[in-house]
């Protein structure tokens, strides 16, 4: 299992120009008609009441046109407030960051994105599984008393593995890449990197599970050492996803000012434990077969 894995590609930097901003603020008019008609109401109150209380008299054009500019001030940035905070589609229950970037869309802004959906929604996964390692978290156990049965599901277990490994290259080294690429005839889609994005985040769960299921199997007491060699089994995988990462905080340090390259590669490692398991297992297969219970 253990090997490289490598990317090739030319990614251009999309971003919204100042033009594109303006376009999409001019759809907000109606918002900033509104507000500014709401702004202008609440001032003049104000004044009004201010002004019969003090016994002054403020008017003439210059008082409405302070009363106008106020108004306008207020409805512009509470417009500008709404047009940044909006919610683009799908994202309706990601961060208040992560709606941030797809809306600005800044130069960089698919892999800072990318960068940030995957560092939130790896981080609990990466914080239950600490837990359970370090025993802070229950895991309900399920006995296997007969040799047979649980030596069959031990054997099923690296093939499993093998299979998260082949998913991981496929999300990781072309699923991602594909979604972060821009062109200036089409630009990335927000919605498909996380999509994309999504996607990874249940393969990395998948991990977590595996390793419960470690743990949650309790094997015949005969072959508790053999069982304790596929702890951690998983971690390969957590750690060439962690490695994309790495990939993504280069691309966002760079100057996007300038072409620049950087070569990207995922290295999946042996699984810890892995030959001893194999000796382990090997050894009990022909303790098994030659006293005729297997």
């Amino acid at each position: 299992m253990d090997g490289k894995k490598s990317f090739s590609a030319t990614f251009a930097f999309s971003y919204k120009s100042k033009q594109d901003h303006l376009r999409c603020l001019s759809r907000l008019w109606r918002t900033w008609l509104l507000s500014n008609l709401a702004a202008f109401g609440a001032f003049w109150t104000v004044a009004e009441a201010t002004t019969a209380f003090l016994d002054i008299q403020l008017k003439g054009w210059s008082y409405y046109a302070t009363l106008i500019v106020l108004s306008i001030v207020i409805s512009t940035a509470w417009t500008l407030y709404q047009y940044i905070s909006s919610v683009p589609d799908g994202f309706e229950s990601e961060s208040q960051e992560a709606r941030r970037i797809a809306t600005i869309q800044r130069p960089k802004w698919e892999f800072q994105l990318a960068l940030t959906l995957l560092q939130e929604k790896t981080s609990r996964i990466d914080q239950e599984l600490e837990e359970i390692a370090s025993g802070h978290a229950h895991v309900r156990r399920k006995p296997i008393d007969d040799i047979n049965q649980y030596i069959t599901w031990l054997k099923v277990r690296p093939g499993n593995l093998v299979s998260m490994v082949q998913v991981a290259n496929r999300l990781l080294i072309e699923d991602l890449p594909a979604a972060l690429r821009s062109s200036k005839d089409k630009p990335a889609s927000p919605k498909a990197i996380l999509l994309a994005v999504e996607r990874i985040r249940r393969h990395y769960l998948e991990t977590l599970e595996f390793e419960k299921e470690s743990r949650a199997t309790v094997p015949p007491e005969q072959l508790e050492r053999v069982h304790d060699t596929q702890f951690g089994w998983s971690e390969p995988i957590r750690d060439g996803i962690r490695q994309m990462f790495a990939f993504l905080e280069q691309v966002c340090e760079l100057d996007d000012s300038k072409d620049q390259s950087i070569q990207f590669e995922i290295t999946f490692k042996e699984p810890p434990n892995i030959e001893e398991h194999c000796r382990a297992m090997d050894a009990l297969i022909h303790d098994i077969s030659s006293v005729g219970f297997y």
